[in-house]
């Protein structure tokens, strides 16, 4: 199956219809009120030093939310993913063609990376046109450009979570339960500095979501700091 096939399937099997898009459209709108009204009752009551929250709240969920979509989905939907292809008997004829498997599973993988990109743009066009986010056009090509960059490295992940899968044979739902956790001491919502003790704030800030929401934020705002210091 060719990549257009499988983008084509799995915009279908998310997308049933024009009324489910449009819903889900409505829904990423809501979901950006929802952090618009949070921010503006939150920020007066942040007395903490970070360099990103200054620039706004709201600003800093959207840009530490979005830039782990793709992480995420590494992780979470590709056991759904591979539930699908087993079930459509894709993986039993691809089975004894080694290339095959792979190249279908790239596909698939990277069919979910353009959907996710699809739902960071339309989010960032809502937030940009009704709620004021203040990334100018090079801050916003930095964005996707390092979400479209960072899908070749959790690729690892999207296999080791097929593997996990592929061995147990059934949806494991630690995966996702890893997932919350990783994101919820990422410092996507709040910042780590939170954290008054030095040895947890240093293990935190290493998971590779954390890692996933510095780096993003530092390229964004200075362009030219992709390198180990600035992790």
């Amino acid at each position: 199956m060719k990549f257009y096939s499988f983008f084509k399937a799995e915009f279908k099997y998310q997308f049933q219809s024009n009324l489910a898009i449009a819903g889900y459209a409505i829904g990423i709108f809501l979901n950006l009120l929802v952090y618009y009204f949070t921010a503006k009752a939150f920020l007066p009551n942040v007395n903490i030093p970070n360099e990103f929250l200054s620039r706004g709240y709201f600003e800093f969920i959207i840009v530490g939310e979005l830039c782990l979509m793709i992480s995420q989905i590494s992780l979470s939907e590709s056991q759904e993913s591979f539930f699908k292809l087993r079930d459509a008997g894709v993986l039993g004829q691809l089975y004894f063609s080694r290339l095959g498997l792979i190249k279908s599973l790239l596909n698939n993988y990277y069919s979910l990376v353009l959907l996710k990109v699809l739902f960071i743009i339309v989010s960032l066009i809502l937030s940009v046109l009704f709620f004021d986010l203040s990334l100018d056009a090079q801050m916003l090509f930095r964005f996707l450009l390092l979400q479209i960059l960072s899908s070749v490295f959790f690729l690892g992940f999207y296999f080791l979570s097929l593997s996990i899968s592929a061995l147990v044979g059934r949806r494991n739902h630690s995966l996702q339960h890893l997932i919350n956790i990783l994101t919820f001491f990422s410092g996507a919502y709040f910042p780590l500095e939170i954290f008054t003790s030095s040895l947890l704030k240093n293990i935190l800030s290493h998971s590779p979501f954390a890692l996933q929401v510095k780096l993003t934020r530092n390229f964004v705002y200075t362009g030219h700091r992709l390198h180990r210091s600035s992790w």
